[in-house]
């Protein structure tokens, strides 16, 4: 039987000392790739073919408490210092931090399912584990994995699906051909004020197993590129 996911408790509420940060970085990719395929294999009653009875064994958390304390406390004054234009060095997170940030979100904690992340050289690796239930399919998982890519390009934020399977198997290419076309952080532009934390970013860089978000007002110390 699949072990259970630690209880983790609620991330801070998003407001002024939190930003959009979370859902910049991550819930885009989740939602906007994870939920779209989750929908759509539901929607063509092909459930039992590419859904389980169980969810994923993802492991445990392997942040402490004091840990996820220094976490939200790197973020909230990341966060207050890019939207008051204020110098502030990069924000770095792990694949076991960006994993916390998403397992603690409100919008990840109402689809009640389990995910983790790796992070590669260029692109962001997540393992999902999400209930039907919400769909009319009780007692129903789809557990997949996607691949995705995350660049800042001409100061836009640019999300694409790389690959993608489900129970194992990759998902069909037609569809995965469907959603590489998409920016899948398109969205979050239709908020002014996601839209405008974005455009105080420098860079968004990708790989050796972290994510680092540089912003354009940054102290002197951190005005060379990071490599």
């Amino acid at each position: 039987m699949a072990g259970e996911q630690p209880e983790i408790s609620p991330a801070t509420p998003p407001g002024k000392n939190r930003g959009c940060l979370f859902w910049v970085v991550v819930l885009a990719v989740v939602v906007g790739g994870g939920g779209y395929l989750a929908y759509h294999y539901a929607k063509h009653r092909i459930v039992t073919a590419y859904t389980d009875t169980i969810p994923l064994d993802l492991g445990e958390l392997a942040l402490s408490p004091a840990e996820l304390g220094d976490l939200d406390g790197r973020l909230a004054a990341f966060a207050h210092a890019v939207r008051n234009k204020t110098p502030v060095e990069p924000l770095v997170l792990t694949s076991e931090e960006l994993t916390a940030l998403v397992l603690r979100s409100p919008g990840f904690r109402r689809l009640g399912g389990r995910a983790r992340f790796s992070i590669g050289d260029g692109e962001i690796r997540g393992d999902l584990s999400v209930p039907l239930e919400r769909m009319g399919y009780p007692d129903r998982w789809f557990n997949g994995s996607v691949a995705v890519a995350l660049k800042l390009e001409n100061g836009v934020l640019v999300v694409t699906l790389r690959s993608a399977s489900v129970k194992g198997e990759p998902v069909p290419a037609w569809i995965i051909q469907k959603l590489r076309d998409r920016n899948l952080a398109k969205d979050l532009y239709d908020k002014p004020e996601a839209a405008g934390f974005i455009a105080r970013f420098e860079s968004i860089e990708v790989g050796h197993g972290r994510i680092t978000v540089v912003p354009r007002l940054r102290p002197w110390a951190y005005r060379t590129p990071l490599r």
